[in-house]
């Protein structure tokens, strides 16, 4: 309870320090957007500024520039801007720091005062915690006079305590031993898992190694690279088997040779002396049978060299086609990130991700125009939740019945609503073009049809969502064959179909 005390004074404490920064991150964002609506209100100034006489314009083209517009004393720079932008956040981020710490703590205040209204209702049964103390005090009384009562307990105890240490002091030293050998082991274990990190630590840095050695940009490609190289060594194979028959064949034949010279001389011994020149000639021609058989035995060895370093070079590449393997696998994880194809989740592609921040200020601008159009009952939202796992997603609407508080897609609504909401979208792109743009300004916008599906108090609300937007210099066309609209329009470009034809056109003001 004393624990219970000091959380809270230390809660009251944070929540004051959370109260704090929540001012401070308020004043920090309020200024911010300020001076950022400023900045935006100065672009056309500070892009005045980057003019030069004879260079183009990089909004117009124009490379002359008699009127360019002027940057307000007080207008921010972008570095300050900046600056107040880093500084809002670091107050938001403190903010929210503020606001788990003081989470934490009430959880955890929570936690002990429900652990101590357990202990409560078990040794006091009392349920509210203000009932506590006195129930304690109560309790203390009692356990006093129990106190008594266990003072002669004590002493039976303490007879058997003595008994008891006399039995540890027998079992005390094969614990002991036991414990030394626990040390042993623990000892083996730690040595054990050093040499098993050091082996893991050898085999990140052999797999760092062999990434750095591919050669090849895919699997397929490797796969490729190897059924050549497969096939290469499978003839290089076949060669060496066929030169290795050579070479037994020529020693064969080098061995018959050899019995036969033999065989010759024994046959010539005791016969008169031969022709020295027949015998030079058979000599010479049996020189370059041998010369020839131990240039082939050599070119054939040679072959075995290569082909035995060509088998080498295949092993290596199935090594590394092991490696591109495993590296595919991550790569290929990757790519299915980045175009949504994650089995189990929404199909969202990193282009479609980055999409939906503009989409969501798209609707923000466009729920301005639609809120006007339907006196409040409709508002846009983006989808979150994906309809299914097969298709792309991330990109849909849905629309919040503020009558009945429902939320339905945005395909339910009729056809009259369906403009309504197409028509605030176009606008609301409109507002958000003009405002990220760099000052770009649309000063024509055409709306088709879609007129016809509206009832007159809708009708009534689109056309004073088009006034408001034609004020100024834009203009807001309408193309329509709804009549009732020629009442609200001044300037009218009339076509009117001819019986031969071809049809007229008239201008009405």
């Amino acid at each position: 309870m004393k624990n219970i005390s000091d959380m809270e004074r230390d809660l009251a404490a944070r929540q004051k320090e959370y109260r704090a920064a929540k001012d401070r991150a308020e004043k920090q964002k309020t200024n911010y957007e300020q001076r950022q609506s400023a900045y935006l209100d100065e672009q056309a100034g500070i892009l005045a500024e980057t003019l030069q006489e004879g260079a183009p314009c990089p909004v117009c083209g124009s490379v002359h520039h008699p009127s360019p517009a002027r940057k307000s004393k007080n207008a921010p720079t972008k570095e300050e801007l900046e600056l107040l932008k880093a500084q809002s956040e670091q107050a938001d981020a403190a903010m929210r720091t503020a606001s788990e710490e003081c989470g934490k703590r009430k959880t955890r205040l929570d936690e002990n005062r429900a652990a101590v209204l357990r202990q409560a209702e078990e040794l006091l049964k009392t349920g509210e915690y203000e009932e506590i103390t006195p129930a304690l005090s109560a309790r203390q009384n009692e356990l006093s006079e129990r106190g008594k009562q266990l003072a002669k307990e004590v002493k039976d105890i303490e007879a058997k305590t003595a008994r008891r240490s006399k039995i540890k002091d027998e079992l005390l030293p094969g614990a002991e031993r036991a414990k030394e050998a626990a040390e042993e082991t623990k000892n083996r274990l730690e040595k054990d898992l050093a040499g098993i990190r050091e082996n893991r630590k050898n085999a990140e840095a052999r797999i760092t190694e062999l990434r750095k050695k591919l050669t090849c940009a895919s699997k397929a490609e490797a796969e490729k690279n190897i059924q050549a190289l497969t096939k290469k060594a499978e003839k290089l194979e076949a060669e060496i088997e066929d030169s290795e028959k050579a070479v037994r064949s020529a020693k064969t034949e080098i061995a018959k040779l050899e019995a036969g010279r033999e065989t010759l001389k024994g046959q010539l011994s005791g016969k008169p002396e031969p022709d020295p020149e027949v015998l030079r000639a058979e000599q010479k021609r049996l020189t370059e049978e041998n010369e020839a058989a131990g240039k082939e035995r050599e070119t054939i060895a040679a072959r075995r060299t290569v082909n035995e370093g060509v088998l080498d070079n295949i092993r290596k590449k199935a090594g590394e086609q092991a490696a591109l393997e495993a590296e595919l696998k991550w790569v290929r994880a990757l790519s299915d990130t980045a175009n949504g194809n994650v089995p189990g989740k929404a199909k969202i592609m990193l282009e479609t991700y980055v999409q939906t921040a503009y989409f969501d200020r798209i609707i923000a601008r466009a729920n301005v125009r639609l809120m006007t159009m339907t006196d409040g009952q409709y508002e846009l939202i983006r989808r979150t939740e994906a309809a299914d796992r097969v298709h792309q997603s991330g990109l849909d609407l849905d629309v919040i019945d503020h009558a009945n508080g429902s939320t339905r897609p945005v395909n339910s609504l009729s056809g009259g609503e369906s403009f309504k909401a197409s028509l605030s979208l176009a606008l609301g792109l409109s507002d958000e073009i003009q405002s990220s743009a760099g000052g770009i300004r649309l000063d024509t916008m055409f709306v088709d049809e879609g007129f016809g599906s509206l009832d007159e108090e809708s009708l009534e609300n689109a056309m004073k969502a088009l006034q408001d937007l034609a004020e100024g210099n834009r203009l807001v066309g309408i193309i329509s064959h709804v009549g009732a609209l020629r009442q609200r329009i001044d300037s009218k470009i009339v076509v009117r179909k001819d019986r031969t034809g071809g049809s007229q056109i008239t201008i009405e003001t």
